[in-house]
């Protein structure tokens, strides 16, 4: 695996609670949603990245 894609993919894991937690503050169950599929395995860091940077896109105060 390229040392790039290592990088992107610890960044996101770094700050994927970040983004969680800040969305739970508006919209607590996209933020659960995102955090079960999360721990459960069922998607890929990227996949949730995409979705919890989505949902914060659509609240117009974030």
């Amino acid at each position: 695996m390229d040392l790039t894609v290592i990088r992107e993919l610890a960044d996101i894991n770094g700050d994927l609670p970040k983004k969680l937690a800040l969305l739970s503050q508006v919209n607590a169950n996209s933020a659960l949603k995102i955090l079960q599929a999360w721990g459960n395995g069922e998607k890929p860091l990227r996949e949730l990245w995409k979705e919890v940077n989505n949902a914060l896109e659509d609240i117009p105060s974030i």
